[in-house]
C-alpha cells in the first residue's frame, strides 16, 4: 500500500506540478521525474529547482536522490513541472519504476502518466495552495 506522500507525488507527476516539502531539515522545491521503489523503499528522482539545499543550489537546479519516508510537509504547489537538464548516463536510484515524466522512458515504467491523467476529474487540474 503506497504512502500518503506516494500518492500525492504520483498526484503532481500527473498534473505536471512541482512539490513543496522538507527534506533533512531543509525547505525544498523539486519536480518528481522518475517514482518508483529501491530495496522496498519509496524512492524519486526529482530536479530541485528552488529552496536549500546542504552543498549549495547550483542556477537551474540540480538532480536529487530523494527517499520518501526522509521527506515532511509535502505539498503540492501551483507551479509548473520543471524537466531539468538532461541527465547523463543511466538513473540507477530508481531500480522499479513506476512512472515516468519521460513519455519514452528506457526503464519501462509499471505505469503511464498518459492513462492517470485520463482518469483525472474533467475539471481542470488544479493543486491545492
Amino acid at each position: 500500500m503506497p504512502s500518503v506522500t506516494y500518492d500525492l507525488l504520483v498526484r503532481a507527476m500527473a498534473e505536471e506540478k512541482q512539490v513543496g516539502c522538507v527534506l533533512r531539515g531543509r525547505p525544498r522545491v523539486f519536480s518528481v521525474i522518475i517514482l518508483g521503489h529501491t530495496a522496498g523503499k519509496e524512492v524519486a528522482l526529482a530536479w530541485q529547482t528552488g529552496g536549500e539545499s546542504s552543498h549549495g543550489l547550483p542556477p537551474g537546479g540540480a538532480w536529487r536522490n530523494i527517499t520518501l519516508s526522509e521527506l515532511s510537509d509535502v505539498r503540492l504547489l501551483k507551479s509548473d513541472l520543471q524537466r531539468g537538464r538532461r541527465k547523463k548516463g543511466e538513473q540507477r536510484w530508481v531500480a522499479d519504476v513506476d512512472l515516468d515524466v519521460n513519455p519514452d522512458s528506457p526503464y519501462q515504467p509499471r505505469r503511464r502518466l498518459e492513462d492517470l491523467r485520463r482518469d483525472l476529474p474533467k475539471r481542470k487540474r488544479r493543486s491545492t495552495p
